[in-house]
């Protein structure tokens, strides 16, 4: 699961806190304006509140809750969200929003559309907009309608921020909704039931939209207290939670053998309470720890609610559970509040692997993380017992939906922002980018078929010129471009993500104290890329045979006539093995350009054959 746009919500939600107003008059902007401020109780009223303090009911995706929050002139903020088994604080001290999340890590929020999003929530939050100040560009847009009812719309650009609508309602005067483009997409606010606080009209109930997403916020307020003294320590980011894991040894880290099959790294994870280990992948893009559906009913796991979220796939609902705890090599866990998801539906096939779930953001954020590719090996450090490796390339990488994001260079030309994702086997180009960009035009591409948590669909497969990040430049890549723009790939403000089929050339070294990632080249690096040629996926089937899966159009492998479902029982005349080499059927068809490859299948009970003739086709 990637993370959940619960976060980037939070970050947007404005409680209307008044400052200091000086609307200028004789011109629509100004007019408007100060018709406003009359509504919400006149500029004195306004101009007095210094504190605000208010609790609320809030309801996300499937969970109940309470909110409070706290704020302060000049824009300083604190929210606690508390939602059962999911607590979430963030705020802004002035310099730094900060969050923590619910395993009690903190984060400071540096990334670039963070930044902006602030300037303008800031900019709202205490009513400051009314005086105009210099570098906002303000102007009346055309009139429109905001549930049934007729409204002013106002235009506001700070500079380093993101454009607001304000659709003031025709009668009232008062704010029915406010639209803010956003960079990771446009959120609609929808504010209504006012009633006074300290002489000011504050808005009871707000509903928060994430169009893109489809992400729903819902608060009631049930009290606002205002002007009460408040102690501005109580805004700066707060120390890490409870440490809920120890190491055995006497050593603070701990080295963890790894498989790497099917460009996936599956980690050995024992639950509390199983007798085995299970497989588990390690995934930086994941938002929580998941555990597969099937390994949760088998354990009697109650789901405890559930909380929207963009898997690879798209948007979808992911029930929460509590664990009593698991054990990564010497590294052990107490209670954990984990999402379920069917990830053996999607990870079906894989052989010798016995999928368990997936430790993503939560389990790594805890440490700095070592993945040697090449090795086959992970190691997990207490963050303050880590010591660089000499020489190793440092990519600066603010993390963004608690995933790294970083610059990359595409053909030497094409500047984005990527993020790093190790539980992506393939490294994507979105849409909006490729479109924006016109990266396919000239290209040749080839149809495949994409799956992830929340769905899948249609992709084109493009060879590019180079790729670019760190200082290092690697040649010929080969991303995956989803035709629909769906889960994390909905965020305007990501171009794409790179995956392990470039991060497999390094050992690479995850920091989220310091948001960043080292990089050292290993055997892999210069590797030609996708060197497949022959189209067609192969999947561990019933009795160990490999089958195939998904025929690539316009491939060797399809125009040889394979087909979903074929067995194959035979290559070039020899008994076909077991799903145990399925790696060496694998490279056999990476082989030369031209080698002809007999193959006996099993179609639907029964037998038939096919020549594939091997060639590059991307």
């Amino acid at each position: 699961m990637k993370k959940s746009p619960l976060i980037r919500l939070l970050a947007a939600l404005t409680l209307l806190l008044p400052s200091s107003l000086f609307a200028k008059n004789g011109d629509e902007v100004g007019e408007m304006l100060d018709a406003h401020i009359e509504a919400l109780g006149g500029g004195a009223n306004i101009q007095s509140i210094m504190t605000v303090i208010t609790s609320s009911d809030v309801r996300i995706g499937g969970m109940k809750g309470s909110m409070k929050s706290w704020s302060m002139k000049p824009c300083l903020s604190r929210t606690e969200i508390s939602l059962g088994i999911l607590n979430i604080e963030q705020g802004f001290d002035g310099g730094r929003s900060w969050m923590r999340g619910p395993n009690g890590k903190v984060q400071i929020q540096r990334d670039e559309s963070t930044g902006m999003s602030g300037v303008t929530s800031c900019l709202l939050n205490d009513f400051s907009y009314l005086s105009r100040p210099e570098g906002v560009e303000y102007r009346m847009a055309a009139d429109d309608t905001a549930g049934g009812a007729s409204c002013r719309v106002m235009e506001i650009l700070p500079a380093g921020g993101v454009a607001a609508r304000l659709y003031f309602q025709g009668s009232s005067f008062l704010v029915e909704k406010i639209v803010i483009d956003d960079p990771s997409g446009t959120v609609e606010q929808w504010l209504s039931d006012y009633r006074p606080a300290g002489g000011v009209m504050f808005p009871f109930k707000t509903v928060i939209r994430q169009k893109a997403t489809g992400q729903t916020v819902v608060m009631t307020v049930s009290s606002v207290e205002v002007n009460e003294v408040l102690d501005p320590a109580i805004f700066l980011p707060p120390g890490d939670g409870l440490k809920d894991y120890t190491f055995r040894g006497a050593e603070q880290s701990e080295k963890v053998p790894f498989r790497y099959v099917g460009q996936h790294i599956y980690l050995p994870v024992r639950l509390r309470g199983m007798n085995e280990d299970l497989d588990f992948i390690l995934d930086s893009g994941a938002g929580m720890t998941v555990i597969d559906s099937t390994v949760a009913a088998q354990m009697g796991l109650a789901g405890r609610g559930s909380i929207p979220g963009a898997g690879a796939g798209g948007m979808t609902d992911f029930n929460l559970v509590t664990i009593d705890g698991f054990s990564v090599g010497g590294i052990d866990f107490t209670s954990q509040t984990v999402i379920t998801y069917p990830l053996s539906d999607l990870l079906e096939g894989v052989p010798g692997i016995r999928i368990g779930g997936i430790l993503g953001y939560d389990f790594l954020s805890r440490f700095v993380s070592e993945i040697d590719y090449a090795g086959g090996i992970a190691a997990f450090f207490e963050p303050d017992s880590f010591t660089a490796p000499q020489g190793a390339a440092v990519l600066d990488a603010p993390l963004m939906h608690n995933i790294f994001s970083f610059r990359a260079r595409l053909d030497g030309a094409h500047e984005g922002t990527f993020l790093l994702d190790t539980g992506a086997s393939l490294s994507i180009i979105h849409k909006g980018f490729a479109d924006g960009r016109r990266l396919l035009e000239g290209r040749k591409t080839v149809e495949a078929f994409m799956a992830g948590a929340g769905g899948g669909g249609k992709t084109l497969l493009c060879r590019f010129d180079s790729i670019e990040f760190a200082g290092i430049v690697q040649e010929s890549p080969v991303f995956a471009i989803p035709e629909q723009s769906s889960g994390i790939g909905v965020f305007a403000d990501i171009s794409g993500i790179v995956g392990n089929d470039i991060l497999q050339r390094f050992t690479v070294y995850l920091d989220y104290r310091r948001q960043e990632c080292l990089l050292m080249k290993n055997s892999l690096f210069g590797k030609p890329f996708f060197p497949d040629r022959c189209g067609a996926e192969l999947r561990c089937g019933a009795g160990g045979r490999i089958v195939v899966g998904l025929v690539i159009p316009g491939t060797p492998a399809s125009e040889a006539g394979l087909g979903m479902g074929d067995v194959i029982t035979g290559i070039d005349g020899v008994e076909a093995p077991g799903c145990d080499s399925i790696d060496g059927v694998r490279e056999l068809f990476m082989g030369e350009e031209g080698r002809r490859i007999d193959l006996l299948l099993e179609r639907n009970g029964e037998k038939t054959g096919a020549t594939i003739v091997l060639r590059a086709y991307i």
